[in-house]
C-alpha cells in the first residue's frame, strides 16, 4: 500500500489548470473538516483525516508552479502550522516538538529572505513553544 500513489497518479503528466483545481478542493474539504462540529469519541479520527487532506496538498503543491516564491513559501509555512498544531491536538507531543523545531528553524530563514512573510514568524515560533509546553 503506497498512500502517495494516487496523488501521483492524479498530478502525473496534469497541466497547472487541472493541479489548481485539486490543490483547490483540497483546501474546500480541509476548511470543512475544520469547520466540523465532531464528537469527543471521534476527534482522533476527524484530526487524521485533516493531517491526510494538509499532506495531499503538500503533495499536489510540489508540482504547481507559482508566479512568486513569497506564495509558495507562505502556503508550505500555513500548512506546515496546520500540520503541528493537528499534531500537538492528537498528544503526539514528541513529533510536534521536532516537526515544529524543524519548522521553526527552516521558515525562520525564509521569513528573513522575504520581509513579506514577517507576520508569519509569530505563528511559528507559536506553535513550537505550545509543542515545548504541552509536553513539559
Amino acid at each position: 500500500y503506497d498512500p502517495d500513489c494516487l496523488t501521483r497518479q492524479i498530478v502525473q503528466g496534469v497541466n497547472n489548470k487541472r493541479i489548481f483545481a485539486i490543490r483547490t478542493s483540497l483546501l474546500c474539504l480541509d476548511l470543512a473538516l475544520q469547520e466540523a462540529i465532531i464528537s469527543p469519541e471521534y476527534m482522533d479520527f476527524h484530526l487524521y483525516c485533516r493531517l491526510r487532506t494538509i499532506l495531499l496538498r503538500k503533495n499536489v503543491r510540489k508540482h504547481f508552479q507559482y508566479k512568486t516564491n513569497e506564495f509558495r513559501i507562505y502556503e508550505e509555512i500555513d500548512e506546515d502550522d496546520f500540520i503541528g498544531q493537528i499534531l500537538i491536538d492528537t498528544k503526539k507531543y514528541q513529533v510536534a516538538i521536532h516537526f515544529n523545531k524543524r519548522n521553526y528553524e527552516m521558515h525562520l530563514l525564509n521569513i528573513n529572505r522575504y520581509p513579506l512573510l514577517k507576520h508569519l514568524s509569530s505563528s511559528v515560533v507559536c506553535n513550537y513553544a505550545q509543542s515545548l509546553h504541552e509536553a513539559f
